[in-house]
Formats: C-alpha cells, sequence, structure tokens
C-alpha cells in the first residue's frame, strides 16, 4: 500500500505515517508525471509540494492536517 511518511526535518526522525489505501501505482504516475517504463517502486518521492501533498491526501481515508515543520514522502510499503 502508497504511504505518505512525515519526517522531522532537523532529526530526520519518521514521526507519522499516512496511509493511502485508495491510491494505486497509476494514480501515482499520474500525479508525479512519471513515465510508465520508470520504475516506482521501492522508491521514496518527496511530496512536499502543496498542490502534489493535497490531491496524495485525497486518497487517505481520514482527514489529516498537514504539519510543516515535517518532509514528507510518498513510499510504498508491502505491510
Amino acid at each position: 500500500m502508497w504511504q505518505l511518511e512525515g519526517y522531522n526535518a532537523k532529526t530526520e526522525d519518521l514521526e507519522c505515517e499516512i496511509p493511502l489505501p485508495q491510491l494505486d501505482s497509476s494514480g501515482v504516475r499520474q500525479i508525479l508525471h512519471i513515465d510508465d517504463d520508470q520504475p516506482i517502486e521501492p522508491f521514496l518521492f518527496e511530496a512536499n509540494d502543496p498542490a502534489t501533498l493535497n490531491q496524495l491526501l485525497s486518497f487517505s481515508d481520514e482527514s489529516i492536517n498537514v504539519e510543516p515543520s515535517l518532509t514528507y514522502f510518498l513510499a510504498f510499503s508491502s505491510d
């Protein structure tokens, strides 16, 4: 499942994980403008642009408040 991971910018500690159960690989490619011939798993993608972050958060089942002190990455977790 795809998820957003929020890291503390100073300590680089993982502070939050936001599941995106409705997001699939084609959605990732469309939002991040990744060509079909480019691999997307198991890479992390920086997702701090407000428009990109809002698009990704629309795939969450939860209401999320973005914490400006965190650096967000899109990641795939097989757990």
